[in-house]
């Protein structure tokens, strides 16, 4: 799915902080440095530099690369938008460049490593079956792969990275050296060429795991440097501005809000405020609280990427269809079922890059999802019946609840009342009815049910009826 850009004050506020380029200055080069797990935030570090290297004309971008790898969907987010940047790259790898953090070299035009570094495997681990990880295992080779083959890397180099099965050797070809498969040898044997074996590259039943010297003994890397400056001076720009661009407050908050432990407790204290609302009519701060939690999901997926304005409005329109059906329309379940269904569907859309998954990865991303939300919205239930005895109750939210309704909880009686007597008595709202609250009636506190609207506290309501156990009441004015 297409993403927009954030919002002008959102961005205003998060570019305020960071290095510029000067426009058209075409001797700038800028240093992008990628450490740790590969994460969202590193996916909007990156497209965020190739955005500020394009509009100044930056005429080399090195990605410095310290890492053991991280989640595939975040590192193809940021190949992608390396390979979009039309400024030659470079990655720079200054210790290790691992799993996904070798796919991101391999998206670049050239591999620069620094003595005593490594890059290779790539193997993923997933949950499930023999059949489920070779299919993803060739998902993920074939992306290794095709990037290899379009910056001319050694294909089988990378595809030994992710796929133990591969055996690779270097060959002499009539006197050329050549990396090639056994079948390849044999292949090459018959048609009458001279293959000499001169050594394993990768044995089979290993990932291919290089080494700095190895990786420019077979063609993967350009070459060993030590320093930057030696590298800058390699590509003609040993003069070049370089501007550092590092990961920032604002995307280490990415990183943060987007962590799946992270956004499921979000989603399940937001669940639970919101529900406490309910609980306790009138009491501002929970709802208020729930909200927060909520916005704080969208507003950290936002950035990152993932959540677009559409989850957010569907989101929205589902709470808002929830309401109804609780204020307005309590049991019909007409827009509270649909309602139920837009909300959840904004929240799952919201944490992932696209709608329809069709790669291995994005189911597992999708089935994540799932858990994640299911886990929320249990536990939230759970945690809601654990307390909801004890909510009006609880010592901190009293002092949240005001003191007209305090004073009303303590002086409410048992509800032991004549159901013949009290229809068409009139009673005053001693808390908003929305729809259930307390009245008083002739000093005695009742809990009741406005009949399909709102009713503020204060005004006078008519109880019409008893339904079993709860007593209906209808603002003045009505039948």
């Amino acid at each position: 799915m297409r993403r927009m850009n954030i919002g002008t004050a959102i961005a205003a506020l998060l570019l305020a902080a960071l290095p510029t380029l000067d426009a058209g200055d075409s001797s700038h080069v800028v240093v992008v440095s990628i450490q740790g797990e590969i994460e969202a935030g590193n996916s909007h570090l990156v497209r965020r530099a190739v955005e500020a290297a394009q509009q100044a004309g930056a005429k080399l971008i090195v990605f410095e690369l310290d890492t053991p790898g991280g989640r595939i969907d975040n590192a193809l987010e940021i190949s992608k938008a390396i390979e979009d940047a039309g400024i030659p790259t470079v990655a720079y790898v200054t210790r290790w460049a691992m799993s996904a953090g070798a796919l991101i070299a391999l998206s670049c035009d050239s591999i620069v490593m620094t003595p005593g570094s490594s890059i290779g495997a790539a193997e993923p681990i997933v949950p499930g079956d023999n059949q489920h990880q070779e299919k993803y295992v060739a998902a993920i080779r074939a992306e290794f792969q095709a990037r290899a083959e379009k910056k001319s890397y050694p294909r089988l180099l990378a595809m030994a990275m992710v796929d133990k099965e591969v055996e690779v050797w270097l060959v002499e070809v009539d006197g050329k050296e050549a990396l090639m498969l056994p079948e390849e040898m044999e292949r090459a044997r018959r048609e009458g060429k001279k293959v000499k074996e001169v050594q394993t590259v990768n044995p089979s039943g290993k990932l291919l795991c290089l080494t700095a010297d190895e990786a420019v003994r077979y063609g993967l890397a350009k070459r060993i440097t030590s320093l930057r400056t030696d590298l800058l001076n390699q590509y003609g720009l040993a003069e070049a501005t370089p501007t550092e661009m590092k990961i920032t407050w604002s995307e280490q908050m990415v990183r943060f809000l987007t962590r799946p432990l992270f956004t499921g407790l979000l989603i399940l204290l937001g669940i639970l405020f919101l529900l406490a609302e309910l609980k306790a009519p009138g009491l501002s701060v929970p709802g208020i609280l729930g909200l927060l939690c909520f916005a704080a999901v969208f507003f950290g997926h936002h950035l990152a990427g993932l959540a677009d304005y559409a989850e957010i409005i569907l989101f929205a329109v589902g709470v808002l269809l929830i309401g109804i059906e609780i204020f307005f329309m309590p049991g019909s379940m007409v827009v509270g079922v649909p309602g139920v269904i837009m909300a959840f569907a904004g929240l799952v859309l919201s944490l992932q890059g696209f709608v329809v998954p069709d790669k291995a990865w994005e189911m597992d991303r999708l089935r994540d999802n799932f858990f994640v939300l299911a886990c929320s919205f249990g536990g939230a239930m759970v945690g809601f019946l654990a307390v909801a005895k004890y909510l009006p109750k609880s010592p901190l939210l009293k002092r949240l609840i005001l003191s007209s309704e305090i004073q009303a909880e303590e002086k409410s009686m048992p509800q032991e009342v004549d159901s013949a007597s009290l229809v068409g008595k009139y009673a005053v709202a001693m808390t908003p009815l929305h729809p259930s609250g307390k009245v008083d009636l002739e000093g005695r506190t009742l809990d009741v049910v406005s009949e399909g609207e709102q009713v503020e506290k204060g005004a006078t309501v008519q109880i019409v009826k008893i339904e079993g156990p709860s007593i209906i009441v209808a603002p003045v004015g009505r039948s």
